[in-house]
């Protein structure tokens, strides 16, 4: 019979050796040697899709995204979200709450792609997991092994990783069956310390693998559906990067180089990171090039990001990566005010961009929304 395996990676299990071997080229990253260097849509991608989310109920801020088949699973302010393309409707996955089955505050969430079984990280280390039509099935607490800071399902598995910067993961990575069982165990490799930093989202999925990082390492992972594991890329050691210590700063951005996000392209790794200011990079793995974009940030949100010379809409910041039917999607969000802002500008009504008729098809969209509606969520369609 098969077993499907939940297996539980611990931050430190990835920290084996991260000298450059010989004979590779590996993308070294070093934010005091990069210069601001701006790319256009048009550079990288050949379409635009809008995709408005229907208002059957406000959801909130949205990120982290899952594309299966024609649904959308998203993380919102409201919880855990998808949305039905084909439908055209939103739908929640459990509730949020103090009751049985439901979850306080789920910091990440994954999907198995074959079921449509939602995984939630909840508050207290608790994974609460729903079927695709959102009833609560059962949770798994994860309490003993640590602080778990993100989750993804991979090759029928969850992977959840932990901050070993608190000095309570015990273990490189724990498997555990679906019932919660230990099947395999494997004890932390590195030296153990005391911080008070935190650790953003820190695991994203590519082709057949799932990377691993961390603000603390200097190795981007790959890990492979038989748990080996490749360096990807790497982090330049230095004075910018956090140290192993309680005396940490609260705020370390004042001084340190910390990660919002990474994930990759076929092409390119895009990496959203903070170093005396909030920057976009996107690094071309063919040409070697890198392309960097400064964020302005205003009224809780980012105000701009990669130039949008393909219909003239909104700059593009993307949060992560998705492919559908053999095509490569950078996925983002934008507020319908913020559209309807762009639209009434002098600058949108004097621009000339690629596709003049996606433009009108973009004041269209424009005009068909209202200020408090949901969120828009923005697929670029990468060239081949």
């Amino acid at each position: 019979m098969h077993i499907k395996s939940l297996f539980l990676i611990v931050s430190g299990a990835l920290l084996l050796n991260s000298c450059k071997p010989s004979g590779l080229d590996y993308f070294t990253f070093d934010p005091r040697t990069l210069k601001e260097n701006e790319i256009a849509l048009s550079d990288i991608a050949d379409g635009v899709t809008y995709l408005p989310l229907p208002n059957n109920f406000p959801v909130g801020k949205a990120s982290k995204f899952n594309f299966i088949d024609q649904s959308v699973y998203f993380l919102s302010g409201d919880g855990i979200i998808a949305f039905d393309r084909e439908e055209n409707q939103l739908r929640r996955i459990g509730s949020k709450g103090r009751g049985p089955g439901e979850y306080l505050y789920s910091r990440n969430f994954t999907v198995d792609e074959k079921t449509g079984t939602v995984y939630v990280l909840d508050q207290g280390d608790i994974v609460k997991t729903y079927s695709k039509t959102g009833e609560f099935l059962k949770s798994i607490p994860l309490q003993k092994f640590g602080i778990s800071t993100s989750i993804d399902f991979f090759e029928s598995a969850l992977f959840v990783t932990y901050a070993f910067q608190f000095g309570g993961s015990l273990y490189s990575w724990v498997i555990f069956d679906t019932s919660g069982n230990v099947i395999k165990k494997r004890e932390i490799g590195i030296p153990a310390f005391s911080g008070i930093y935190g650790n953003s989202r820190a695991t994203y999925k590519y082709g057949s693998k799932i990377y691993y990082w961390n603000n603390y390492i200097d190795t981007v992972f790959s890990v492979l559906p038989d748990l080996s594991v490749d360096p990807s890329f790497f982090i330049r050691p230095g004075e910018h990067r956090i140290p192993r210590t309680r005396d940490t700063p609260l705020n370390p951005n004042e001084k340190y180089m910390t990660f919002s996000s990474i994930f990759e392209t076929k092409r390119y790794i895009v990496i959203q990171y903070y170093f005396m200011k909030t920057i976009l990079l996107l690094y071309d793995k063919f040409d070697k090039e890198s392309f960097l974009i400064n964020l302005e940030y205003e009224k809780n949100t980012y105000i701009n990001g990669i130039e949008n010379d393909l219909d003239a809409g909104p700059e593009f910041l993307p949060y992560q990566y998705t492919s559908e039917n053999g095509r490569e999607y950078m996925v983002g969000v934008i507020d319908p005010i913020n559209i309807k802002t762009i639209v009434s500008s002098d600058k949108f009504k004097k621009s000339v961009p690629k596709y003049p008729e996606k433009k009108k098809e973009f004041e269209k969209l424009a005009n068909s929304l209202k200020e408090t509606d949901n969120p828009v969520l923005v697929l670029v369609r990468l060239k081949k």
